[in-house]
């Protein structure tokens, strides 16, 4: 099964390369091209997948779905475009960007190892371990890159928030006393 994802990731890679017309007005293409993670490459410098176009291809949908869902809510449209398209960007919008795109590729990832089959994605597979195993690899494949999505939505709103000024504020209930370096809750 491997050598038919490797041919697939070859041919995917030709395509790239000759730009045929049919392949770049295709729907996964140009689907690809609207996201904040635009190609194989973009992909495997966030998440190491060696180089797989089919495994890239199969998850425009789910990047799709991840940057609705999980990106558009903490940045502002302004932003968002800037990220997406902007090639001169500076140290804050660079940082915000790689941040969308790895909560972007874990949270798609996280959704794929629910659905795809194991021998698409890199790694070994111990086929004489059976069912068992690859259920148990793909549990724990889906609960490793949700946490890693978890924590990098958080650092996400940090360095929006960073990019935008905000400084994080809280409020001292009414009763406190200021000039005492704690406060009885």
């Amino acid at each position: 099964m491997r050598r038919a994802y490797k041919a697939l990731d070859r041919l995917i890679d030709l395509l790239n390369k000759i730009e045929l017309k049919e392949w770049i007005d295709s729907k996964a293409f140009t689907a690809s091209k609207e996201l904040l993670i635009q190609s194989t490459d973009d992909l495997d410098k966030i998440e190491p997948i060696n180089n797989s176009g089919q495994l890239y291809y199969r998850l425009v949908a789910y990047m799709q779905l991840a940057e609705i869902e999980h990106v558009n809510p903490i940045l502002d449209n302004e932003t968002l475009t800037i990220i997406k398209t902007g090639t001169d960007l500076d140290a804050n919008q660079k940082l915000v960007r790689l941040h969308a795109q790895r909560l972007t590729a874990y949270t798609a990832l996280a959704d794929a190892y629910q659905t795809f089959p194991l021998e698409m994605f890199p790694g070994d597979i111990n086929y004489a371990a059976g069912a068992n195993y690859k259920h148990t690899v793909t549990g724990n494949k889906t609960l490793f890159y949700k946490e890693r999505a978890q924590s990098t939505a958080l650092a996400l709103q940090n360095a929006y928030q960073a990019l935008k000024g905000y400084e994080q504020t809280y409020s001292l209930p009414d009763n406190s006393d200021t000039s005492k370096k704690f406060i009885n809750l």
